[in-house]
């Protein structure tokens, strides 16, 4: 048996001209849950308890509070008929205090072909219950929004599937290799969205979209190990679209096109120096307006001696930032319109410490 308990506190507060937002969110996990385990199976039963809870402090005729308490029961086996073979099925139920029943699903299946070759294939369901604290409403920080009425909007549901295949060998006795192939699809139904348009009371409401939204594509990664140097690729490739009922379009904010890299040298217990540079391609704004694609590079060390290390971390020393080719607002500083961000904000970064290991 396995019992787990969090507690959370954030306390939010945001100060602008002739504007302040303020307020508290509490937070909680708890689960409980037992093991049974059996030669060629094992269960795991349990039961949890979530919760949010936030109210704004700030003095306003629309404060937006809310509270929502999740409580849930699950079940899970394991069962492992071959050597080769693994099947993982589970299901919950979870009960919300706004009377909302969510049945959950999934089932994951993994098969070795050999020791090289190993592939898996696997789908659930999911959900999020409606709250406040979406990127929209934070590009507004909160002013002028509407608080969410629970008979007006229903939760997000989900629905996704993924196969993958995995590769691991030896290209000769110092370089090893590793390949790992994945392909996903998402539909998100009923999307929580904040209007364009504020109401006739000029706060701007919560709905739900009349349709949905995928997300569709494939992911490689490839790691070369060769004495104390390894090297990570990786690409994904995402379809994401919106299918409402006003049309369909791309979704904004998701780049088709991404690239990592990362050239790591590591003597253990000793060295450890890392190069890395990420690609974004081409993205979307809600407005429709296509935006440039931007690399982002950094690179990290850490000397160890013993128990004692000190790291030192150099991140976007490009210093790649909207900033640098666009105003991040139009208007006034004390009536300020801002743009939506899409690349990283804060430029270079250096830092650097220690760490003791006792």
């Amino acid at each position: 048996m396995t019992i787990k308990s969090s507690f959370g506190y954030f306390n939010r507060k945001i100060e602008l001209p002739e504007y302040t937002f303020t307020g508290r969110q509490h937070s909680s996990f708890s689960e409980i849950n037992y093991l049974l385990p059996k030669e060629k199976t094992e269960w795991v039963s349990g039961v949890s308890l979530v919760s949010d809870k936030f109210r704004q402090t700030n003095e306003t005729a629309y404060p937006l509070d809310y509270n929502l308490v999740t409580g849930g029961i699950f079940f899970q086996n394991n069962w492992k008929p071959a050597k080769k073979f693994v099947l993982e099925t589970g299901l919950r139920l979870d009960y919300t205090n706004r009377h909302d029943v969510f049945f959950l699903p999934r089932i994951s299946a993994m098969y070795k072909f050999n020791k090289h070759f190993t592939s898996r294939v696997g789908g659930g369901l999911g959900y999020k219950s409606p709250d406040i604290f979406s990127e929209a409403a934070e590009e507004k920080s909160f002013r002028h929004i509407q608080p969410l009425s629970m008979s007006a909007v229903k939760p997000e549901r989900s629905a996704g599937m993924n196969i993958d295949l995995n590769y691991r060998g030896k290209l000769s006795d110092e370089i090893s290799i590793s390949i790992n192939q994945l392909f996903f699809y998402t539909r998100l139904k009923d999307p929580l969205l904040l209007d364009t348009i504020p109401q006739s009371n000029g706060n701007y409401a919560f709905y739900n979209a009349a349709g949905d939204l995928t997300a569709k594509g494939f992911e490689t990664n490839l790691r070369i190990g060769y004495d104390d140097w390894a090297i990570y690729l990786g690409y994904t490739f995402t379809e994401a679209d919106q299918h409402f009922s006003t049309g369909s379009s791309r979704n904004p904010l998701t780049a088709r096109h991404r690239l990592n890299c990362n050239l790591m040298y590591e003597i253990e217990d000793t060295w450890r120096i890392a190069y890395e540079i990420f690609y974004t391609g081409r993205q979307q704004l809600t407005s429709g307006e296509n935006v440039r694609d931007y690399w982002v590079m950094g690179m990290s060390g850490e000397r160890k001696f013993g128990w004692f290390s000190v790291f030192l971390n150099f991140e976007n020393f490009l210093d790649t930032r909207q900033s640098r080719w666009e105003p991040m607002y139009t208007g006034t500083m004390q009536q300020p319109n801002f743009r939506e961000i899409y690349t990283p904000i804060d430029g270079f970064i250096f830092n650097g410490g220690f760490r003791l290991s006792l």
